[in-house]
């Protein structure tokens, strides 16, 4: 193997290497981001169900009574 293209071949697995540390970054942003968003969807639904639970016929805590 000749010394440029040993030096190529160096190069190349160098720029492979950044690229690779780029990426698995980016996937590791991308876990936790989802993991945050997993988090709220769960708080939402929580919400969502709690909301669901009470009975429709309950008094809108910020209505003003009926003398106003």
């Amino acid at each position: 193997m000749t010394s440029e293209r040993f030096e190529s071949l160096e190069i190349a697995l160098a720029h492979a290497e950044a690229e690779i540390a780029d990426l698995s970054e980016t996937c590791s942003r991308q876990w936790a981001e989802i993991d945050a968003l997993k988090h709220q969807i769960a708080k939402l639904t929580r919400s969502l169900e709690a909301m669901a639970a009470e009975p429709e016929d309950a008094p809108d805590p910020d209505q003003r009574p009926p003398h106003y």
